[in-house]
């Protein structure tokens, strides 16, 4: 899954976005080879119902911290 972030609507870019998520409680870490194009890349295999619920809060509170 790619999220790319407009970071002049959300005021970070997608390095700030990827540190912010990587020292959250839990930590969310992404894979960080288009974060040059604020591009967040999260690989699905490990994702089940809890884990999918604690990557969008923690991205839902990243993103509303702006």
């Amino acid at each position: 899954m790619n999220l790319v972030i407009d970071s002049k609507a959300v005021g970070k870019s997608g390095f700030e976005i990827s540190g912010a998520l990587k020292s959250g409680d839990p930590g969310v870490f992404v894979n960080e080879g288009f974060l040059h194009q604020d591009t967040l890349i999260i690989h699905p295999i490990n994702l089940d119902q809890q884990r999918t619920e604690t990557l969008a809060n923690a991205r839902r509170n990243v993103l509303n911290d702006s």
